[in-house]
Protein backbone atom coordinates (compact mmCIF):
# COMPACT_ATOMS: atom_id res chain seq x y z
CA UNK A 1 0.00 0.00 0.00
CA UNK A 2 1.43 2.92 -0.77
CA UNK A 3 1.21 6.12 1.93
CA UNK A 4 0.19 9.57 0.31
CA UNK A 5 1.09 12.78 1.80
CA UNK A 6 -1.67 15.60 1.97
CA UNK A 7 0.60 18.87 0.37
CA UNK A 8 2.73 20.70 3.49
CA UNK A 9 0.62 24.00 2.58
CA UNK A 10 -2.68 22.24 3.64
CA UNK A 11 -4.22 23.65 6.68
CA UNK A 12 -5.63 21.23 9.18
CA UNK A 13 -8.86 20.28 9.02
CA UNK A 14 -11.74 20.95 11.19
CA UNK A 15 -13.63 17.92 12.68
CA UNK A 16 -17.85 17.37 12.93
CA UNK A 17 -19.77 17.48 15.79
CA UNK A 18 -18.18 13.05 16.29
CA UNK A 19 -14.54 14.21 16.02
CA UNK A 20 -14.06 12.82 12.74
CA UNK A 21 -12.21 14.60 10.02
CA UNK A 22 -14.53 16.79 7.65
CA UNK A 23 -14.16 15.55 4.32
CA UNK A 24 -13.81 18.99 2.04
CA UNK A 25 -12.71 21.97 3.83
CA UNK A 26 -12.04 25.50 2.00
CA UNK A 27 -9.69 27.66 2.97
CA UNK A 28 -9.44 31.19 2.31
CA UNK A 29 -6.25 32.59 0.58
CA UNK A 30 -4.70 35.48 1.80
CA UNK A 31 -4.12 37.63 -1.04
CA UNK A 32 -0.58 38.21 0.01
CA UNK A 33 0.34 35.07 -0.01
CA UNK A 34 2.63 32.98 -2.64
CA UNK A 35 -0.05 30.72 -3.06
CA UNK A 36 -2.17 33.24 -4.50
CA UNK A 37 -0.38 35.25 -6.42
CA UNK A 38 0.14 31.56 -7.88
CA UNK A 39 -2.91 30.99 -9.06
CA UNK A 40 -3.99 34.15 -9.42
CA UNK A 41 -1.51 34.90 -12.50
CA UNK A 42 -1.76 31.22 -13.86
CA UNK A 43 -5.72 32.44 -13.74
CA UNK A 44 -5.32 35.52 -15.28
CA UNK A 45 -2.75 34.07 -18.20
CA UNK A 46 -5.78 31.68 -19.16
CA UNK A 47 -8.60 34.79 -19.91
CA UNK A 48 -8.37 36.51 -23.02
CA UNK A 49 -9.81 39.93 -21.72
CA UNK A 50 -7.72 39.46 -17.95
CA UNK A 51 -7.78 43.70 -17.52
CA UNK A 52 -11.42 43.54 -17.19
CA UNK A 53 -11.22 40.35 -14.47
CA UNK A 54 -11.49 41.20 -10.90
CA UNK A 55 -10.84 38.47 -8.42
CA UNK A 56 -11.85 39.54 -5.17
CA UNK A 57 -11.17 35.66 -3.51
CA UNK A 58 -9.66 32.41 -4.01
CA UNK A 59 -10.34 29.64 -1.98
CA UNK A 60 -8.55 26.24 -1.47
CA UNK A 61 -10.76 23.17 -1.79
CA UNK A 62 -9.17 20.56 0.70
CA UNK A 63 -9.96 16.86 0.11
CA UNK A 64 -7.96 14.25 1.23
CA UNK A 65 -9.49 11.19 -0.35
CA UNK A 66 -9.95 12.80 -3.87
CA UNK A 67 -6.28 14.44 -4.01
CA UNK A 68 -4.98 10.92 -2.56
CA UNK A 69 -7.37 9.02 -5.80
CA UNK A 70 -5.29 11.77 -7.94
CA UNK A 71 -1.79 10.78 -7.31
CA UNK A 72 -2.58 7.22 -6.68
CA UNK A 73 -3.90 7.54 -10.16
CA UNK A 74 -1.41 9.78 -11.90
CA UNK A 75 1.46 7.63 -10.45
CA UNK A 76 -0.02 4.04 -11.84
CA UNK A 77 -0.65 6.00 -15.00
CA UNK A 78 2.68 7.47 -15.15
CA UNK A 79 4.39 3.89 -14.59
CA UNK A 80 1.93 2.44 -17.10
CA UNK A 81 3.67 5.18 -19.64
CA UNK A 82 6.83 4.38 -18.95
CA UNK A 83 6.93 0.32 -19.67
CA UNK A 84 8.49 -0.64 -23.07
Amino acid sequence: MIVVPLPLEWDDHPQDAKGRDERVHLVRLEMDSTEYQGVQDKFMKSVPDHEKVSITSIQRVQNPSMYRSYVTKKTKHGREECKP
